[in-house]
C-alpha cells in the first residue's frame, strides 16, 4: 500500500510537470535558479549605476542653456567701468534678465501670475502676512505679493509670497 502512494505522489503533475520529472531534472532547475538570481542582481546594479548617471548628468542640458547666459552677465559686470546713460543701463539689465527667462521657461518653469486684489489661493500662494482692511470687498484678497511662486511642469516648486487683507469691523 506505501509503494502505491509512493507511486501516486511521483505521477502527480504540478503545472504539467510529474515529480519524477523533477527529481531527474534536479540539477538543471537548481542552476537556473542560481543563474536567474544573478541576472536579478545584475539588473538590480546595472539600474542602480543608470540612475545614479542620469542624476550626475541630468542638470547637463540646462547648465548649457546657462552658458550663454553667464558669458553676457560677466561681460556685463567686465565692462561697469563703461559709462552708459540709465535708459541704456537699465535696457541691458532688462535683456538679461528676458535672457534668463528664456532659458528657465525652455525647462518648464513658469511664474505664478499673482496681482493685487486677486483672490487669496492657497493652492499657489502661502499668506506670509495679514492687512487689515475696514473694506469688506477686500477680504480674503492678495493686498502685496512679496515673492513670487514658480511652478515646474505644473507642479507648484515655491509658492508665491503674499500679504493677504482681513476684514475688521
Amino acid at each position: 500500500m506505501k509503494k502505491e502512494n509512493t507511486q501516486k505522489m511521483e505521477e502527480t503533475k504540478v503545472m504539467n510537470v510529474s515529480m519524477v520529472d523533477v527529481r531527474e531534472n534536479e540539477p538543471e532547475y537548481k542552476d537556473l535558479y542560481l543563474r536567474t538570481l544573478a541576472d536579478m542582481d545584475n539588473l538590480r546594479k546595472n539600474t542602480t549605476k543608470k540612475i545614479n548617471d542620469i542624476y550626475k548628468t541630468a542638470n547637463g542640458k540646462l547648465i548649457k542653456e546657462l552658458l550663454p547666459f553667464a558669458d553676457s552677465l560677466n561681460l556685463a559686470v567686465n565692462n561697469e567701468n563703461i559709462k552708459l546713460d540709465e535708459e541704456t543701463y537699465s535696457k541691458g539689465y532688462e535683456v538679461l534678465k528676458k535672457q534668463f527667462e528664456n532659458i528657465l521657461s525652455k525647462f518648464g518653469l513658469k511664474e505664478i501670475e499673482v496681482y493685487e486684489n486677486d483672490d487669496f489661493d492657497e493652492s499657489v500662494m502661502n499668506a506670509i502676512a495679514i492687512a487689515p482692511t475696514v473694506n469688506k470687498e477686500l477680504d480674503n484678497k492678495v493686498c502685496d505679493v512679496t515673492k513670487k511662486g514658480y511652478t515646474l511642469n505644473d507642479v507648484v516648486i515655491r509658492y508665491a509670497d503674499v500679504v493677504v487683507y482681513k476684514y475688521n469691523n
